[in-house]
């Protein structure tokens, strides 16, 4: 999870650099709210990856973070994604950058590549950590030491060490002792505090769901399924997805329960995900980057299953997959065309064609209209990514998907600073500050290089244009 929240977000709520972290008492403590219950603990991290494709449908594909692939993309991705790991401090930052280094320098090693490149033979790609650069990235930041359950320092977070369990995997092909430290983080996830329906919590001292998890643990463990060829461990991934979405999404009746039932409190957002769950730092909102956070992750298990041999000719858990992801995506779209609550305003600000912080309401809910989110690049780039990865997967639909995400990449753009740094975005410390973020958030600048991988691979598979 998160860094602490800051005064100002506990104050909201009330109303309305890259040092390697291991596991030692000198971790900062994570603030508290006024009630002494950590609000925001360590976040998490991220991961996904890209391929090559042309920079127009006549061109030839442009080889991987070269600059024919930026032209393509039309923002440099790539100085996003090294200004990313410039800033990272943090686990799940460590293990988002990590993915998004893969997407960006070597796609055909990620989920996302064939199943020839990304599973050959049916086994985990085997590649020296100096040639590829996520690995070289992740190995400093990785803990082996066998007194240790996870695979870096969590600071009370159960995904975010997670994170970090594909490269660990990756680096454990050529250093068993990785293989043996990401097994411990696997058998670590089934021992922590569970919700009662079965949902592993982000939270190791109490029960409590974060839609931020979905990126970060079941991506790893179906991908640990694949190490050890346990295709049980790939059936609970993909019931863990289910019974996450069971508590965390938005349903019908919840909106019917909170709405006056008044002309102007109509929701259009059916599908979305809430951000937190459980007695401890729960928020309702609908929050961009947490819906970034749940479809990307159930994208790269979804690949997972596809590309695996062993998993590939599986029928009802792609589908199953599809399914929620799908609903996160029509619940995107639905809200940046009509207008929902109170303020009469859709998802999208129109000031910079960037999805709001909070896609419908605010951090108490969708029906909060206590204050007018700003666009961010963040979840924006986050979703976007998703939707060019499900385009690829799931070529049939994605005519209904790609032009949002199409509109998306070019508003995000404008917000990708010569040097690399996007701006501007949610405070990734602090969900609820109402300043937007200008001094570059590592997990935003890791989603918006995920978007340009995810581009290009779309740009290969000659399903975007």
């Amino acid at each position: 999870m998160r860094g602490g929240i800051t005064s100002s977000a506990v104050a909201l709520v009330a109303a309305a650099a890259a040092s390697t972290v291991l596991f030692s008492s000198s971790s900062s403590a994570v603030p508290l709210t006024s009630d002494g219950a950590s609000k925001n603990a360590l976040k998490h991290s991220f991961t996904s990856r890209v391929s090559t494709s042309s920079t127009s449908p006549s061109s030839s594909s442009p080889a991987p973070a070269s600059q024919a692939a930026i032209s393509a993309v039309g923002f440099d991705y790539v100085s996003a994604v090294q200004q990313g790991v410039s800033l990272a401090k943090n686990s799940w930052e460590y293990g988002a950058l990590a993915q998004a280094l893969l997407e960006v320098y070597d796609p055909s090693l990620s989920v996302f590549g064939t199943s020839s490149t990304a599973f050959p033979s049916g086994k985990i790609p085997k590649e020296s950590v100096s040639s590829v650069k996520s690995l070289s990235y992740a190995k400093p930041h990785i803990s082996t030491n066998t007194a240790n359950y996870a695979l870096v320092a969590g600071q009370g977070a159960t995904g975010d060490p997670a994170s970090l369990g594909v490269a660990a995997i990756m680096i454990g092909q050529t250093d068993s002792s990785y293989l043996t430290a990401a097994g411990k983080q696997s058998n670590h996830l089934n021992q922590v505090p569970k919700y009662a329906n079965g949902a592993i919590s982000q939270r190791e001292n109490i029960a409590e769901l974060w839609a931020d998890w979905m990126y970060l643990a079941p991506p790893f463990l179906a991908y640990y399924a694949a190490q050890t060829s346990d295709t049980d461990l790939m059936k609970e991934v993909v019931t863990q997805c289910t019974l996450q979405r069971q508590v965390l999404q938005l349903t019908t009746a919840a909106v019917n329960a909170t709405s006056s039932n008044s002309s102007s409190d109509t929701f259009n957002g059916q599908g979305l995900w809430q951000h937190i769950v459980g007695p401890q730092s729960q928020t309702l909102g609908l929050w961009s980057t947490g819906n970034a956070w749940a479809a990307l992750g159930m994208v790269r298990v979804l690949a997972t299953i596809l590309h695996w041999p062993r998993t590939s000719t599986w029928a009802s858990s792609p589908t199953t997959l599809k399914q929620y992801i799908y609903e996160i995506f029509d619940g995107v779209i639905s809200a940046s065309s009509l207008s929902s609550g109170a303020t009469g305003t859709t998802a999208i600000d129109p000031t910079n064609g960037l999805l709001r912080n909070y896609i419908v309401g605010g951090a108490d809910g969708w029906n909060d209209v206590s204050f007018q989110w700003f666009g961010e690049a963040a979840g924006t780039a986050g979703l976007a990514a998703a939707m060019y990865r499900m385009a690829v997967l799931d070529p049939s639909l994605a005519s209904t998907y790609v032009p949002w995400a199409d509109n998306a990449r070019k508003a995000i753009a404008a917000t990708v600073e010569p040097s690399g740094i996007v701006s501007p975005t949610v405070n990734p410390y602090d969900w609820f500050s109402q300043q937007p973020y200008t001094a570059g958030s590592p997990e935003g600048q890791a989603f918006v290089a995920m978007l340009g991988a995810a581009y290009i691979d779309c740009l290969n598979a000659k399903i975007c244009n």
